[in-house]
């Protein structure tokens, strides 16, 4: 790995990188994370009726059930370039193809469990919108 520091470029080497350093950064952040989310769920949950508070905690769970696979792609994702290993157009394509399985998961589990609990289908599938806009710049960058 390269970095170009002054118009001099030099190869990194693993002796060169500040493990301690870089592992208090990522603490600090994770720390940081936490604190936002406990602060955002507080917004959420003053700010919002229960029966929207409701809603809102299925559509969470409901993008929880579909996103499992993705942490799986990132992570090694990260380790291969990491190692100089060419993947990134994997990495991206099998992204894309995880991303339009878990919007048709997302509608059909949507429309399923959308009738027992009482929430209109209509709020739930807005959800999906969102994704299907990524869908459609991911079909754009890839030339289809």
């Amino acid at each position: 790995m390269y970095y170009q520091l002054s118009g001099k470029i030099k190869r990194i080497t693993m002796s060169e990188i500040r493990v301690t350093y870089s592992g208090l950064i990522g603490l600090l952040i994770g720390l940081s994370t936490v604190v936002s989310g406990f602060i955002f769920i507080l917004i959420i949950t003053r700010s919002l009726t229960p029966n929207e508070l409701g809603t809102w905690g299925i559509i969470g769970g409901l993008l929880t059930y579909v996103i499992i696979l993705e942490p799986i792609i990132s992570y090694w994702t990260t380790r291969e370039i990491a190692r100089d290993v060419d993947s990134g157009k994997t990495a991206i394509l099998s992204s894309g193809i995880f991303s339009i399985i878990g919007i048709l998961a997302f509608i059909l589990i949507a429309y399923v469990v959308s009738g027992p609990i009482g929430v209109s289908t209509d709020i739930l599938f807005f959800t999906s919108v969102k994704s299907e806009r990524l869908k459609n710049i991911f079909e754009f960058l890839i030339g289809e």
